[in-house]
């Protein structure tokens, strides 16, 4: 009987433990995405900010377009 117990008590923590891995593995998970899309969203406000001082001191569409590496059309529109 005794031995029973300890093996449904070992199920157990083994259940808790696996569970407690998978929640880890899925919230590092969520940080990353999470992190990516951030860092995405301030390189393309750095873009923005970059284009618009450029143009501001005098440079071409065509130039902030290869400071870039953004075309022509995308800088349009980080302007408008």
């Amino acid at each position: 009987m005794f031995e029973q117990f300890e093996s449904a008590e070992e199920r157990y923590k083994n259940t808790i433990y696996a569970a407690l891995l998978e929640g880890e593995e899925r919230g590092e998970e969520r940080g990353i995405r999470l992190g990516e899309e951030r860092g995405e969203k301030a390189k393309e406000l750095a873009i923005a900010n970059i284009v618009r001082n450029a143009l501001q001191m005098g440079m071409t569409i065509s130039e902030v377009s290869l400071l870039t590496g953004k075309s022509e059309d995308e800088i349009r529109q980080l302007v408008h």
